[in-house]
């Protein structure tokens, strides 16, 4: 049913909309828009002392997530210790409010996500169950399913289920999302990360029936994001567009690759991307209508002189720049120097000496480097540096490159950062233990337990799982099919007229694997 308008309805219920929509879209301004001078503290606090039940619930939840999303505002202080203890209150007055479990979920900070909260009845609840708790009660919650899909990601999960039955892949989560807003900056978002999901030629049908691909979901992201959003849209939209084809965007505008490229530096002209990607576009073939700065370019390695000095100090343009080099370390000569992918990822680390990702660049140069501070660093040592300050899923490209740079040197051991002292068996464990789909890890754990001295029959991951080579082998063709190395390796451990049986159900012959292994 419609909702009633707004002079129908009490005081009371109109502030708990307001609250409810400024928490929704993270917008804690400090007067409520439609409430006249009333702060949003105050707006909290007069909802928990009204009568209805569901409303004191509001004002709880709604001060519990305004005191976590502005942790150092001056707010007044409260007799309740914790915000935690906000949200206990919150379900007291109604535990079927979306809000209260929304903000709850919101109350979990990023290291401890998986860690449950003990709520009334001794329910233990995780941050994904929270926010399917507050979908239970609200089924069009936009943003619990945007943080639904986000801890999803961040989790590896591959599907949730629903308080009705009904289980959703990552895929699900974005189109329910834009079920319910697909026309504001949180529609814009959903679109975005809905063709992060496709492949190139996949297509994806949304709930008012339309089929779109991965630009015209990016076409889509484009007219709904801020304006401040529209550069990464149309970055994106130039990449996924082949060389030759066009597109005609949601106002009715024509663009080809080139114009896509242009756009993004119109919305940043110091954009790094923008501009690489335009000039990998033309290559050897400048555009005489292209509007650009004099003179000329007469070759790539010009612009990219321009770019650097645009970007002087910037630690991700020289790391961005040194991707454009050769791993064999082959130069090109720039106005006043000659740089190389090591030079320049030697200056990315001076600007951040904690670029994790510059690190593991330097490692896998497979080089002794000199640091610009002074400092002389082995391949090993460059990795050990990158696990230092790896917040993300690089944190397996350290531990991998760590034991590839230790086989190389003739090592077993090294000690890491903080004092742990490790073996390579040990960080293809650590490896996995932070991503079980790492196709390499598998296949590099089995080659080292097949040269330990005496073998190791088997291996304990960090799930609890116990591996034998073959079944190492197995999950790296689980993760990657057409993985040779792992073929040959299997094909070492099966006898001359033996079989196996593959992840999938096959029954493979030696002779099998072997084909495999010499494609």
């Amino acid at each position: 049913a419609p909702a009633p308008a707004l002079a129908s309805v009490s005081e009371d219920e109109r502030i708990a909309r307001e609250l409810v929509s400024c928490n929704q879209t993270y917008r804690l301004s400090a007067v409520l828009p439609g409430c006249g001078t009333m702060s949003f503290f105050e707006g909290a606090r007069k909802l928990q002392a009204c009568s209805q039940p569901r409303l004191r619930a509001i004002g709880f939840a709604a001060e519990m997530f305004g005191r976590i999303q502005h942790k150092n505002a001056a707010w007044p202080p409260t007799s309740l210790p914790d915000p935690f203890w906000l949200g206990l209150h919150a379900l007291a007055c109604d535990e079927n409010c979306a809000f209260t479990y929304f903000s709850l979920a919101m109350s979990i900070p990023a290291p401890v996500v998986t860690v449950p909260l003990i709520l009334p009845g001794c329910r233990r609840l995780t941050k994904v169950q929270l926010l399917l708790e507050a979908l239970r009660c609200d089924s069009n919650f936009t943003q619990a399913y945007i943080h639904l899909a986000s801890t999803m990601v961040d989790l590896d999960i591959a599907q949730v289920q629903l308080a009705s039955g009904r289980l959703l892949t990552l895929r699900d989560v974005y189109l329910e999302g834009l079920r319910c807003d697909s026309t504001s900056p949180d529609g814009a978002d959903l679109f975005f990360n809905l063709q992060m999901t496709l492949g190139n030629d996949e297509t994806v049908t949304l709930h008012d029936g339309r089929t779109l691909g991965k630009i015209g979901l990016l076409s889509e992201s484009l007219r709904c994001a801020d304006e401040a959003d529209h550069h990464d849209r149309y970055l994106q939209m130039g990449l996924e567009l082949g060389r030759g084809k066009t597109f005609t965007l949601f106002d009715g505008r024509t663009l080809n690759r080139r114009q896509f490229f242009l756009e993004a530096l119109r919305c940043d002209d110091t954009s790094f991307d923008a501009f690489k990607n335009l000039l990998l576009d033309m290559n050897d073939q400048v555009d005489p209508q292209m509007e650009l700065p004099d003179p000329e370019p007469e070759d790539l390695a010009f612009w990219y002189s321009v770019i650097l000095k645009q970007h002087v100090g910037e630690s991700y343009a020289y790391h961005n720049f040194a991707g454009l080099f050769p791993d064999d370390g082959a130069s090109d000569e720039l106005p006043g120097e000659s740089l190389t992918k090591k030079k320049l990822l030697i200056e990315a680390v001076r600007y951040n000496p904690s670029a994790a990702h510059s690190y593991i660049a330097l490692g896998l140069l497979n080089e002794t480097v000199t640091l610009r501070d002074g400092r002389v660093l082995t391949p090993t040592d460059l990795f050990v540096e990158a696990l230092r300050y790896c917040r993300d899923r690089s944190i397996v490209h350290a531990f991998m490159g760590l034991e590839r740079a230790l086989a190389k040197a003739g090592r077993d051991t090294v000690t890491l950062h903080t004092a742990q002292t490790v073996t390579r068996q040990e960080l293809c464990l650590m490896a996995l233990q932070q991503n079980s789909r790492s196709a390499v890890a598998y296949v590099h754990l089995a080659e080292l337990m097949a040269t330990s001295t005496p073998p190791t029959p088997s291996v304990t991951l960090h799930d609890g799982r116990t591996l034998t080579q073959l079944q190492l082998y197995n999950e790296a063709l689980r993760v990657k099919p057409d993985f040779v190395r792992a073929y040959r390796g299997m094909a070492r451990l099966v006898p001359e007229h033996g079989t196996v049986i593959m992840y999938d159900g096959r029954t493979l012959s030696r002779a099998e694997l072997l084909a495999k292994a010499r494609v």
